[in-house]
């Protein structure tokens, strides 16, 4: 794992790639964003709670931000999909401003991804850092048991292909993992797909995995993008 000093800091007017190499002018900003956004405790980023200019970016909020999902930046500004999902962070900044409250969860479900996320805001108490957001972004994952598999498979007449399947999609896989994995076609593994969602009466793969994460009466694992 790559050390949080190897994280990035935004300078202002740095572009829409938006994340730099600190130099001295910035340093210090760097060191107090790195101590917030430590890279063992996942994707974290640091933004201007006024515009969401991005301040800093750990090692894997980074990474997230160059894959584009549920992150990405826009003339420097942080973006999250899908598009409400934004008018509801403005919204919990807004409410952290106010003094309402100093953390807040967001759960974004991100459909087109096929994934859920879970954004956690809170604001620094440091005199140091006014105006400023710390953003921990995890992906909402599930490790069912087997036997639970099992029964769903049974309670739902899935068969051994379509339980392998749900099993996958509950961990976080793609489809086109799924197939890589099985060393079938994507074809088959959407097709598959599509009989799972009727024969359990939803409509999007991030519905399965809440199913699944439902029935396991616990919460779900966390793990960094």
């Amino acid at each position: 794992m790559r050390r949080a000093s190897e994280g990035r800091t935004l300078a202002g007017g740095a572009g829409a790639s938006g994340i730099v190499e600190p130099n001295g002018t910035f340093g210090d900003l760097r060191q107090l964003l790195a101590s917030f956004c430590p890279d063992w405790r996942g994707a974290s980023l640091a933004v201007d709670t006024n515009g969401l200019g991005l301040l800093y970016a750990n090692a894997h909020a980074h990474d997230m931000l160059q894959h584009g999902r549920p992150a990405r930046l826009s003339n420097g500004r942080l973006v999250i999909c899908p598009d409400q999902a934004m008018r509801r962070l403005h919204a919990m900044l807004e409410a952290l401003r106010e003094g309402t409250t100093h953390t807040a969860p967001l759960v974004v479900d991100d459909e087109d991804a096929a994934a859920t996320y879970v954004l956690r805001i809170a604001l620094p108490m440091s005199p140091h850092l006014p105006h400023i957001a710390i953003i921990d972004i995890t992906r909402a994952l599930v490790d069912p048991h087997p036997a639970l598999l099992g029964a769903i498979a049974e309670a739902f007449h899935l068969t051994v292909a379509e339980g392998n399947v749900l099993g996958h999609l509950a961990a976080g896989l793609s489809l086109r993992e799924i197939a890589a994995m099985r060393g079938v076609r994507l074809e088959t593994v959407r097709q598959q797909c599509k009989v799972l969602l009727s024969k359990m009466r939803c409509r999007r793969q991030a519905d399965l995995v809440r199913v699944v994460a439902g029935l396991s009466h616990r919460e779900p694992a966390q793990a960094a993008c």
